[in-house]
């Protein structure tokens, strides 16, 4: 039991929730989402979607399902377009400008003198590192899955804009599950729950309001970040 990278670990989520996860570097807030996509399998207990264990379907479905953000996503040297609806076919304009209006990038992207078909060069060298994650970030929305997962994907971009990009996917989300990890506690205190993570277990769970009163680690946390910010 002692060698489990994650015990105890239990949690129910239902379709317009917003997951938030934080704790320290190796706390195993990244190892949850490999398990979800299925990257290891857990040696005990199970992961269910709409009560069906993830054993039983196909990788290719689970991962279809879930449309993952990372801090560190791929860009490759085509257009932003061509990145941006990497994987999709036939996705109408529509729909591609409410993604990127919803990730903070559209207005950016207009002001290019060839917009959407603009060149960003190999892994986006072209564009600032903020700039590389809303890409990234819309990518995921196009992909339109029932879960989103946002790992550490906003470490780039200042308050303001973290911000807006929060309540901008909590307004699109009411259809599907948003798992946000990180270690801002600035990133996650409006979701529905937020689980603080320790040596790989749930120390403590509940909403913002929730952990302020019953957790002194998170309230501790969150002074802490809120005075430094």
């Amino acid at each position: 039991l002692e060698n489990y990278v994650l015990n105890d670990i239990s949690f129910h989520l239902e379709k317009g929730e917003t997951l938030g996860i934080i704790g320290a570097s190796g706390s195993g807030k990244t190892t949850l989402v490999k398990l979800l996509a299925r990257l290891y399998d857990v040696n005990e207990g199970s992961i269910c979607i709409e009560d069906k264990n993830i054993q039983e379907i196909t990788l290719s479905s689970l991962r279809k399902s879930i449309a993952y953000v990372s801090q560190d996503s791929y860009l490759f040297s085509g257009t932003l377009r061509e990145n941006i609806i990497y994987g999709q076919k036939n996705v109408p304009e529509g729909q591609i400008i409410e993604a990127t209006k919803t990730a903070r990038i559209h207005e950016f992207i207009s002001t290019l003198p060839d917009g959407y078909d603009t060149i960003i060069g190999e892994r986006g060298v072209t564009l600032s590192g903020g700039q590389r994650q809303r890409v990234a970030l819309a990518r995921a929305l196009i992909k339109q899955s029932p879960i989103s997962v946002i790992d550490e994907a906003t470490r780039y971009l200042d308050t303001e804009t973290e911000s807006d990009i929060r309540e901008s996917l909590s307004t699109s989300s009411s259809d599907r599950i948003t798992i946000i990890i990180s270690h801002r506690l600035a990133s996650v205190y409006k979701s529905t729950k937020i689980i603080l993570l320790d040596d790989g277990k749930i120390i403590a769970s509940g909403s913002h309001k929730d952990l302020l009163k019953n957790s002194p680690l998170y309230a501790a946390l969150w002074n802490s970040q809120s005075t430094s910010t």
